[in-house]
């Protein structure tokens, strides 16, 4: 229980002041599955809700793009990822305020992982994807069965900070390449990728260096304002298609020369079973081994938000949130998305906008549905430096989410975390979840040996 209510209590550093008091006065709210018929009664949406939906998809829109861009995948598999998984985490957790979808670190996890396996955007990267994302949501059934979600309720906070801290790194250096208008590098290793693109400076497109600029600042300022008819993601996105579109009028696009996303081939009739392939071995063990990592990390971010989000959780409703997002991840492999896992800034924006039953997560992912049909000829012209300063802020925000956290230790959870940070930047995230493990079995001997009360 004292892991649990510091990982709950740790929690809150993500989550606003303003949402965690929303949290504590709202009421609870039942779920449609696993519940009677007379509670589930009371599901009906309220007004508030709406208003809720609404801001939760404007928030989740580009971030859905962006973490598609961000794992190698197609614009359009985001906005799967954040429709029909969404509602399913939604009806089938414990909590009514937790929203899921396309997540930084997951997504940095798959394109890290399939990297070495296809070309981003190929039939068989894709074909990978889908696979790999299945096998995510059978680890987190194994681990929902298996009594994992007592375990990760009492790993000590430090470690989400760091890996956090370590992500966000992994993140702002895949971003300097496209900022930059030059291709990735597929073999350079993050920690290397700064040199590496400081060498090519000369090669640099200034107009990508600018558009990069433009939707920074801009997502900064926002997120320093905090108008809640615009949030900050939503303003740098827009700032940096604004920047190019202006300067392919202005100067042209031959000049310009700015790499596009492309059309959002958005369907309705997407549902595919994955395919595994049981022909290649080698590529199934790769695939199986990322599986339990990317379900491990995104196991642990979802129950940390659960205990925000819901004071008081025990191990049982962290098996349900475990079994959530199983179901909420089978869905993604057979509707066209990706992996997903629970999201601390889009529960943050959906808690502070008012929301109070589970309705509101149905309405944020339908609303969201809508706005990506309506707008996606205008997404073809939307450049791929636009979509990294967006991407860059993100990853600023969990470098500084973690950082923050880690000024506040002491002693071995403030080296551990750094050196968490640190390993997932060099060493890779797998490598840095194995060395949390590590410093969670070390910390509790500490604990155990030391005098008693």
């Amino acid at each position: 229980m004292a892991g649990a209510t510091a990982a709950a209590t740790a929690a809150a550093v993500h989550l606003k002041p303003t949402a965690m008091a929303k949290v504590a006065a709202a009421p609870p709210a039942p779920s449609l599955v696993g519940d009677t018929i007379v509670p589930a009664l009371r599901w009906c949406p309220r007004p508030e809700d709406l208003r809720a939906g609404g801001v939760s998809a404007l928030v989740m829109l580009p971030q859905a793009i962006a973490f598609a861009v961000l794992a190698g995948l197609p614009p359009e598999m985001g906005i799967y990822s954040a429709v029909i998984p969404v509602i399913v985490a939604s009806l089938l957790g414990p909590s009514a305020l937790l929203l899921s979808g396309p997540n930084t670190a997951v997504a940095v996890m798959l394109g890290m992982a399939l990297l070495p396996l296809g070309a981003p955007g190929s039939h068989e990267y894709l074909v990978f994807a889908s696979t790999l994302t299945a096998m995510v949501a059978l680890a987190q059934i194994v681990a929902a069965l298996g009594g994992v979600g007592r375990l990760l309720a009492l790993l000590p906070r430090f470690t989400s900070a760091g890996l956090n801290m370590g992500i966000g790194l992994v993140m702002l250096a895949c971003q300097i390449g496209p900022a930059m208008g030059l291709l990735a590098s597929r073999e350079t290793p993050s920690f290397l990728t700064p040199w590496v693109y400081a060498q090519r400076w000369a090669d640099a497109n200034p107009w990508a260096i600018v558009v990069t600029l433009a939707a920074i600042v801009t997502g900064l300022a926002f997120e320093r304002v905090r108008k809640p008819w615009m949030p900050s993601l939503v303003a740098a996105m827009l700032a940096g298609a604004l920047a190019g579109w202006a300067m392919d009028l202005w100067v042209g696009m031959d000049v310009v020369h700015l790499e596009r996303i492309g059309h959002l081939h958005l369907a309705l009739d997407v549902i595919q079973w994955p395919s595994f392939p049981t022909d290649e071995l080698y590529v199934l063990k790769q695939l199986a081994l990322s599986a339990i990592s990317i379900a491990l990390v995104a196991s642990l971010q979802s129950v940390i938000i659960l205990q925000s989000t819901k004071p008081g959780a025990d191990h049982r409703d962290c098996r349900r949130e475990l079994l959530a997002q199983a179901g909420s991840n089978l869905s993604a492999s057979v509707c066209g998305g990706f992996a997903c896992s629970g999201s601390f800034n889009r529960t943050a924006a959906h808690i502070d906008a008012g929301a109070i039953t589970r309705a509101a997560a149905v309405m944020s992912s339908l609303i969201l549905l809508a706005l990506a049909l309506l707008a996606a000829p205008a997404f073809a012209s939307v450049s791929r430096p636009a979509i990294a300063g967006t991407l860059a802020l993100v990853g600023w925000s969990m470098v500084r989410s973690g950082w923050r956290h880690i000024a506040q230790t002491r002693g071995l959870p403030r080296y551990a975390a750094v050196g968490l940070g640190l390993s997932a930047l060099i060493a890779g995230i797998e490598a840095a979840l194995m060395l949390a493990m590590l410093f969670t079995i070390l910390e509790t001997l500490l604990q155990r040996s030391g005098p008693a009360p």
